[in-house]
């Protein structure tokens, strides 16, 4: 498979580049500073930002299926995950790209209310509130195309061994916890081809 993944300097997008390329894909990243993602060949980093359109459909050209882990900071008012993910979805179209799978967060979405207490009334409203509705806006665009998505909704990220295990649940079961990044890219590698949850957005832990 050729796979190209965006965000990939960040925890999950580089390991699910990594994970792709372990298994034999042909990797590329599209990486606005390239030094960041420091992956080895034979993934492939180009230099590009996912805020530009050229670029990013310049990128999905060739590839079969396009895995994004863009994300914002919680401190910074940011659009990139909703319009970088409007590129995406273009790009895929303009170039006839069908499988795309992207990391949002549970807590999105009427994934809301599978959030603790605390964590629902107050970390997200004072502390998350601008990044959330970003993955909202994101989550948005990638229903209403007509691609094969998935979307995986991982409780909160920690940089643990991975354990090669999860929960997976799409009746709101989860509600908060934790999972590795190297566990959530591990899950996400598994759906650029599996058909399992297509067309849909399962909570990891």
């Amino acid at each position: 498979m050729k796979l190209v993944v965006f965000g990939g300097s960040g925890g999950v997008g580089r390991a699910a580049a990594a994970a792709a390329a372990a298994r034999g894909d042909e990797v590329t990243v599209l990486a606005r500073r390239p030094s960041r993602v420091r992956l080895p060949p034979p993934v492939r980093v180009i230099e590009g930002d996912a805020l530009d359109a050229a670029a990013v459909a310049g990128a999905i050209s060739g590839q079969d299926a396009v895995l994004t882990a863009l994300g914002g900071r919680p401190w910074r008012d940011t659009d990139v995950c909703s319009r970088g993910t409007r590129h995406i979805v273009d790009g895929m179209g303009q170039h006839g790209v069908r499988r795309l799978v992207a990391v949002s967060s549970i807590g999105i979405g009427d994934s809301r209310r599978h959030l603790g207490w605390l964590a629902r009334n107050v970390a997200v409203p004072l502390a998350m509130r601008r990044l959330f509705a970003d993955k909202e806006r994101m989550e948005e665009i990638v229903r209403a195309s007509d691609l094969d998505w998935v979307i995986v909704r991982p409780a909160l990220l920690t940089s643990g061994r991975p354990r090669g295990s999860w929960r997976v649940a799409l009746d709101g079961s989860i509600h908060g916890g934790f999972i590795t990044r190297g566990d959530v890219a591990a899950f996400c590698v598994v759906q650029l081809g599996s058909d399992e949850y297509l067309r849909q957005a399962p909570s990891l832990a």
